[in-house]
C-alpha cells in the first residue's frame, strides 16, 4: 500500500503555513513583530513541518519502486525537488532550534558537558546567525514556498496526470 500521497499533506501544510507567515511577516508593523506567539508559531510550524518531511521521504522512496518505468523521469524531478525542499526548510528549523536552545539556557547546558559539542554549537550559531538575519529567513522561505509548489505540482502530475489543472500543467510543461 502507497502511503505516500497520505503522508504528503502534512510537511506541504505545516511548511505552506509557515512559509505565508514568515513573509507576511516581513510587511506587519514593529509592535506585532514583538509578540511572543507568533514566533513560536513559526518555530513549531518549521521545525514540525521538516520533521514530518522523512516519513514522507521514506514513503516516497517506496512508492518509487511501485511505479511503472514510463514515469521514471517525472520521478526524478519530484524527488530532486522534494530534496531541495527539505534542505531550505531544514535550514530555516535548524536556525529556530539553536534560537529555541539559546533561548531556553539549553545550549549553555550542553556546551559545558564536551568541547565537541561547544565547537559544534559556535559553528552552528553562526550559521543560525545567518540564517535568521531578517532578509535571509523571509528569502528562504519564500524559495521554499516556491519548491514546495514544485514538488506537489508534480507528485499531483504523478498521482493523478500531468493536466489535473492549470497549475500542476503548467508546472508539468515548464519542468519536463
Amino acid at each position: 500500500m502507497n502511503i505516500h500521497p497520505l503522508l504528503a499533506h502534512f510537511p506541504i501544510a505545516l511548511l505552506t503555513v509557515y512559509a505565508l507567515i514568515e513573509i507576511i511577516f516581513c510587511f506587519l508593523p514593529a509592535k506585532f513583530k514583538k509578540t511572543d506567539w507568533l514566533l513560536t508559531l513559526r518555530t513549531f510550524l518549521v521545525i514540525a513541518g521538516f520533521m514530518t518531511l522523512f516519513p514522507t521521504l521514506s514513503a516516497g522512496e517506496f512508492a518509487e519502486s511501485i511505479k511503472p518505468a514510463s514515469a521514471h523521469n517525472l520521478i526524478e524531478h519530484h524527488e530532486f525537488f522534494a530534496q531541495l525542499t527539505t534542505i531550505i526548510f531544514g535550514l530555516l528549523a535548524g536556525g529556530y532550534t539553536l534560537w529555541l536552545f539559546d533561548a531556553q539556557g539549553w545550549s549553555e547546558k550542553l556546551t559545558e558537558k564536551s568541547k565537541l559539542i561547544a565547537f559544534i554549537f559556535t559553528w552552528g550559531r553562526k550559521l543560525a546567525d545567518i540564517i535568521m538575519h531578517p532578509f535571509v529567513r523571509p528569502t528562504l522561505a519564500v524559495f521554499g514556498l516556491i519548491t514546495i509548489t514544485i514538488t506537489g505540482a508534480l507528485g499531483a502530475a504523478l498521482a493523478h496526470g500531468p493536466h489535473t489543472d492549470f497549475i500542476v500543467s503548467f508546472i508539468y510543461d515548464a519542468i519536463m
